[in-house]
């Protein structure tokens, strides 16, 4: 079975890099995102060394949007923030394809 695929755009939140830039930079240079886990304490589990994504503020990436009042999961800001990043990458204009209906 054949499908295509179109990337249109790249968001990249990883352990070598925030960024289409730093993580595409980084991976020339060979970096590793793998050290001690340091965001939570672990200490008593079996391994304690992980591929955190490290120096992550979603405030710097979705600035002004309501997702940052409504949750504090962290895996749902890094999904955010790869996705803000993709439909920069893609320069799609979101608010173009705003209705323009009238609102009841």
């Amino acid at each position: 079975m054949n499908k295509r695929v179109v990337i249109t755009g790249i968001g990249v939140v990883s352990p070598i890099g925030i960024g289409k830039e730093e993580y595409v930079r980084a991976l020339k240079e060979g970096k590793s995102g793998v050290g001690p886990i340091t965001l939570f304490d672990a200490s008593q589990l079996p391994t304690r060394i992980a591929a955190e994504i490290k120096d992550f503020d979603p405030h710097r990436v979705i600035k002004g949007m309501k997702i940052l009042e409504k949750t504090d999961d962290r895996g749902v800001l890094l999904a955010n923030c790869a996705t803000t990043f993709a439909i920069e990458d893609l320069k799609l204009d979101l608010d173009k394809g705003k209705s323009k209906r009238k609102k009841d």
